[in-house]
């Protein structure tokens, strides 16, 4: 996504969400876990945006996908956390100065090992969050880690896929 400019990023999110709700909530590997790709209105928001504005996305996305999920709260809960923790997480793994605010968290920006140290973290803590929900809490304990470490690597594949398939489609001549 070079070109973030508004317009460009309401597609995107348009369009992600609508892939997420009407192709892969229908997709159940090993009858266990959904690949998310809705996760990246989140992630790949710029670097430097504001953090009620981030807030605010993150659940509206969260919030979107439980409407049509009629997963009752727990896709807003988990995606307004990710939301919250995602500056800091950033900030954690990247050095933020003012040429970068506009930037968007994705490979070129982050660099192959700190992308993949974002990525996982962020998809981790929503899924945690998200099947500890579903579960009613500490209940199925470890059953509920091992879903979130695969659904984890599931849904980080998917977005690595989308995002690759990104790079190599804005590298094309034109």
């Amino acid at each position: 996504m070079r070109n973030n400019t508004p317009v460009i990023l309401i597609f995107h999110t348009i369009l992600i969400i609508l892939v997420q709700l009407l192709v892969l909530n229908n997709i159940l590997i090993f009858n266990k876990v959904h690949p998310y790709l809705y996760l990246l209105v989140i992630l790949f928001l710029p670097v430097g945006l504001n953090k009620i504005t981030i807030l605010i996305i993150g659940f509206l996305t969260g919030l979107a996908i439980d409407i049509f999920s009629i997963s009752y709260g727990i896709h807003t809960i988990a995606s307004t956390l990710i939301a919250f923790l995602r500056p800091f997480i950033l900030s954690g793994i990247t050095d933020i100065d003012e040429e970068s605010k506009n930037a968007l968290p994705g490979i070129r920006f982050l660099g192959i090992q700190s992308y993949l140290t974002y990525l996982l973290i962020i998809i981790f803590i929503h899924h945690l969050t998200m099947y500890m929900l579903d579960a009613g809490g500490f209940r199925d304990f470890f059953y509920t880690i091992f879903k979130s470490f695969f659904s984890t690597f599931v849904s980080a594949l998917v977005i690595i896929i989308y995002e690759l398939a990104l790079l190599f489609k804005q590298s094309e001549p034109r």
